[in-house]
């Protein structure tokens, strides 16, 4: 299984498609979400046929990338609240350290700039790196995403209730 050993000392899982000597294009998950909910096909699709180079791979702390200790056990549903009230969480870590992520993922690989698309989560994570580096990202694309403002509308509270409801544990064989 290929695996990105970051300078930061955790390592993520990625999958690559398509030509290694393509333009990239860096797809990032969203919350709680394994990179295999970036299809294969549409991976493959996305490749066209071998001319870019799509890397989609697994966030800390999800599926088979490095996972977190903590001393408390770390609870989401709490701290979604608390941002909604604009109280201070104490995380683990932040949406920076996981863009950083995305940056030490591409130096793995030899990846100098690359489109960066997000899903949800993902979505504002590719955002943060499109203003922390621009000169590492050709593009950005942000799929059903938010930037956390407080004056934007919030989801529905059912779908929030549902999005943070704990998931199955599955391990993905390749």
């Amino acid at each position: 299984m290929p695996y990105a050993n970051l300078k930061a000392g955790h390592k993520l899982y990625y999958d690559e498609f398509g030509a290694s000597a393509g333009e990239a294009i860096v797809l990032v998950m969203g919350l709680n979400t394994q990179c295999i909910a970036w299809d294969d096909d549409f991976c493959e699709l996305l490749s066209n046929d071998k001319k870019y180079r799509v890397v989609r791979f697994d966030n800390r702390d999800i599926g088979l990338s490095d996972k977190f200790e903590t001393k408390e056990k770390y609870n989401i549903a709490a701290a979604y609240f608390k941002q909604m009230l604009r109280m201070k969480i104490k995380a683990p870590y932040s949406l920076v350290d996981m863009s950083n992520d995305v940056f030490g993922l591409m130096d793995c690989l030899n990846i100098d700039r690359a489109h960066i698309v997000g899903a949800s989560m993902g979505g504002m994570i590719s955002q943060i790196c499109a203003l922390q580096n621009q000169s590492r990202v050709l593009s950005m694309t942000s799929i059903m995403s938010t930037t956390s403002a407080h004056n934007l509308p919030s989801a529905r509270f059912s779908l929030i209730r549902l999005m943070l409801k704990p998931k199955p544990v599955c391990v993905c064989l390749y």
